[in-house]
């Protein structure tokens, strides 16, 4: 179900320095953690010619599940980490993993036409939420629905879980919803 439509994924974003060395917490963002490996090499924000390579990670107990202590090549002060604190590391498309059928990637979503039941566009995917229990879309509401007419909200979180979603069609760029959340 997975059409590829960007050159880069996402992978995660530096967080924070980690001890005086260079390290930082990386806040993954990936679904696929076991590929991020000694040595794997990431692009900073989707600039293919701006590259940093892992030296060495520690896998230690951290607050979050989704997080790593890396250390970049290159990077051996706690100063010259600060300055890649909040940058976005994204991988080639080519390295990301397969997708198994009827799986997509989540950045694929952004920007899909967000459909009711009966068709009606009521919004557009404007961003994924990553939560420790499901994935949320924020979705921004069309002005001409009726939904947006009646509700007057700009914006309607909805959980990426079966409950919600009817079926992401990725190449027509649409997500169908069974129902809207009751919330609102």
């Amino acid at each position: 179900m997975s059409e590829n439509l960007y050159s880069f994924r996402l992978v995660g974003i530096i967080s924070k320095p980690h001890a005086l060395k260079g390290e930082v917490s990386l806040k993954l963002i990936t679904d696929y953690p076991n590929t991020i490996l000694k040595g794997s090499v990431f692009f900073i924000d989707e600039n293919p010619e701006d590259i940093l390579e892992i030296e060495s990670i520690k896998k230690t107990i951290l607050k979050s599940k989704d997080m790593l202590i890396v250390q970049f090549k290159g990077i051996c002060t706690r100063e010259q980490a600060e300055t890649i604190c909040g940058k976005m590391l994204f991988r080639e498309e080519s390295e990301s993993p397969k997708l198994k059928k009827n799986f997509y990637w989540l950045d694929d979503l952004k920007g899909c036409k967000i459909i009711s039941g009966n068709g009606v566009i009521i919004g557009y995917v404007d961003e994924i939420l990553k939560n420790p229990v499901n994935d949320v879309i924020i979705m921004t509401t069309d002005k001409k629905s009726d939904y947006y007419i009646k509700t007057k909200l700009k914006e309607l979180l909805i959980p990426l879980t079966d409950d919600y979603i009817d079926e992401v069609k990725i190449i027509e760029r649409i997500i169908k919803l069974k129902k809207i959340p009751e919330y609102f």
